[in-house]
């Protein structure tokens, strides 16, 4: 009895320092976090665990084509359910009469996979790409657009998309790792949230470099055209032949971002295979730098999803009230 007394004093006590640190403490949070605003703090982390134990999880919705190759994007649901996020998958077909859209449903990220290059027979999904993209821009919901993804959302903003003329060259220039499943760098420059969000994983806190440097796995035989017109911030270029392999846009207070490599093959290669990289010694920027672009996101997402489980989180905190009168009564009554 005393630990069931115990534990909800606990559970009442992270709730009310979560509320605490991210609604009265919102200039501490500005000043410490102003480069990267979405590192999941403490407060937060509880506020997560105790929602999690009532199977409260944040909500993703993935488009999922069958007909155009689901390998990788089954590589990266399976990233975001091992992170606690629920996946709800779209296809084409349905698109947007999904029953995800109908009703009052919260939505806290969306994720564009990779698929088949862009062309003229896949209408019907680039409509719910776009429709998705513009969704994400008009409610403020952060958006993942991976390898096609990231095509498509620049195609949406103005840039044309082309075939890579040295594929080969792209792909096969960087050895140096000696590692499957990488085959390129990436550099990305001081001045977007990507940046902030590898400075925030990967480096040195008292270092502040003017751009970072990763090994990438690459798979795409098409990219965005540099046109410097768009909104879209360029924050990342590939070493080798300065093919544009990340963007980012702010739709308010979160981000849609779109990667051209696949962080999701690195992080699960390293999953699957901790022994063999081990012995690598450069494998702790690589997997660091593919964590901090899937955290980008996901943590972004996490953020959302506080946001619209204030009330929720009241609520749980009115019940663990009465639950902690009760057995303070119950304590009481056999003492």
């Amino acid at each position: 009895m005393i630990g069931r007394l115990y534990l909800g004093t606990c559970t009442l006590l992270s709730l009310y320092v979560y509320k605490k640190y991210t609604h009265t403490n919102d200039n501490l949070n500005k000043k410490t976090l102003a480069d990267y605003p979405y590192k999941i703090t403490q407060p937060e982390k509880k506020a997560l665990k105790i929602l999690k134990e009532k199977n409260i999880r944040p909500v993703v919705v993935s488009l999922y084509d069958s007909d155009g190759g689901t390998y990788y994007t089954d590589l990266m649901i399976s990233l975001f359910e091992k992170s606690n996020i629920k996946v709800i998958k779209v296809s084409p077909y349905k698109g947007l009469n999904h029953s995800i859209f109908k009703k009052d449903n919260k939505i806290h990220g969306i994720f564009l996979p990779g698929g088949p290059n862009i062309g003229q027979y896949d209408e019907e999904r680039k409509a719910l790409e776009i429709a998705l993209i513009n969704k994400a821009q008009v409610s403020d919901i952060p958006l993942l657009g991976v390898c096609r993804g990231n095509q498509i959302i620049g195609y949406n903003h103005g840039l044309n998309i082309g075939s890579i003329d040295e594929f080969r060259h792209h792909s096969l220039e960087y050895r140096a790792a000696i590692n499957p499943e990488t085959n390129n760098i990436v550099i990305v420059a001081k001045g977007s949230q990507l940046y902030n969000a590898l400075q925030d994983k990967i480096q040195n806190s008292q270092e502040i470099p003017e751009k970072i440097e990763y090994s990438i796995s690459c798979l795409h035989h098409q990219g965005i055209q540099i046109y410097t017109s768009s909104q879209l911030k360029i924050s990342g270029h590939s070493k080798s032949d300065n093919q544009i392999e990340s963007v980012e846009i702010s739709t308010g207070k979160y981000y849609t971002v779109g990667l051209q490599h696949h962080p999701e093959k690195i992080i699960t290669a390293y999953n699957d295979e901790k022994k063999w990289w081990k012995i690598r010694t450069d494998k702790t920027k690589e997997i660091k730098a593919a964590r901090a672009e899937y955290g980008f996101f996901t943590k972004q997402v996490k953020k959302k999803f506080l946001e619209d489980k204030d009330q929720k989180i009241k609520e749980l905190e009115k019940q663990l009230e009465s639950e902690q009168d009760k057995r303070c009564q119950f304590a009481l009554y056999i003492s």
